[in-house]
């Protein structure tokens, strides 16, 4: 009687693991297939990708800093076959995602991560260890007043697109090249949102628009009519590499008498202290990579 007990017991037991064990191959983190850009939900067009990318390649080659976009469904969506990992929350999924792909470099720790589930409707900034707490409070700011008035209206490109641009600005104190937003951009984003501080942040884009205005003025100046309109944009050719410069084409033209140009630009290499592209499945960091202890900031909409 017991050999058969014995032998009923290990067939459930068998039968357990069979159920057990396609449960735990659902638990996973999406992979990294681009160092900058992973669109996995498809919210951006190929357009607002390459834009996107021209501005983290510079980030990296002038700062330094490592910065990736990445947008999903959902952090827990059995039905859609997405991550079905034991997170509950897009902080800790954020959090857990930056280490396995090692965003940034260990040496720093200065990699920065933008999330956004769609369906969740919940987007992160997954800021490095290197960053102190105050970063914490700008990341909130950009959340809050270029990315969330945006999400609100399903207007997602713009807030992803206003969303990198502002926090390029708030981790360099300085626009990506051709990107600098004009001030009646800046006091459109401010009124696009009904938080009080918009006021405080319009007020602070007036008195950071005078000390750049200058440069804006003569960087913007169509040398054919004279007039403060050219609208700028660039494209990256080639990616820098360690060994090698990297070349980016900018694109001048000039709205009001068509006047346009075209030039190439060189963008730095790369340093030795870049981490690798591909993410990592454990729970550390990938060899190299940044780490994150949690440090950014999240919003709803």
């Amino acid at each position: 009687m017991r050999r058969y007990l014995w032998m009923i017991g290990l067939v459930v037991g068998l039968m357990m693991a069979a159920v057990t064990v396609p449960v735990l191959a659902q638990s996973s983190f999406p992979n990294r297939a681009d160092k900058y850009i992973n669109d996995l939900n498809g919210m951006m067009s190929s357009d607002l990708e390459g834009r996107l990318k021209g501005w983290l390649l510079e980030l990296k080659s002038q700062h330094n800093i490592e910065m990736t976009v990445l947008t999903v469904n959902s952090i827990r969506d059995f039905k859609t076959s997405d991550y079905g990992t034991s997170d509950t929350s897009i902080e800790a999924f954020a959090t857990h995602v930056f280490n396995r792909w090692g965003v940034g470099d260990s040496a720093t720790n200065k990699g920065v991560m933008l999330i956004v589930a769609k369906s969740d409707r919940k987007v992160r900034i997954e800021l490095g260890d290197g960053y102190g707490t105050r970063y914490n409070k700008g990341a909130q700011d950009v959340i809050n007043e270029y990315i969330l008035p945006y999400f609100k209206k399903d207007n997602y490109e713009t807030g992803i697109e206003k969303g990198v641009r502002a926090t390029i600005f708030m981790l360099t104190d300085a626009w990506p090249t051709g990107a600098a937003p004009t001030f009646m951009e800046q006091v459109g984003d401010s009124l696009a949102q009904v938080d009080p501080i918009a006021w405080v942040i319009a007020v602070g884009a007036l008195v950071l628009g005078i000390g750049g205005t200058v440069w804006y003025r003569e960087s913007h100046r169509c040398p054919m009519c004279g007039k403060i309109d050219l609208d700028i944009q660039s494209n990256v050719i080639s990616s820098p590499t360690y060994y090698s410069q990297g070349q980016k084409e900018v694109h001048k033209y000039c709205p009001n008498c068509q006047w346009s140009d075209t030039s190439l630009v060189a963008i730095a290499m790369l340093t030795q202290s870049s981490s690798s592209d591909s993410g990592g499945s454990g729970s550390s960091s990938s060899s190299g990579g940044g780490h994150s202890s949690g440090g950014g900031a999240s919003g709803s909409w």
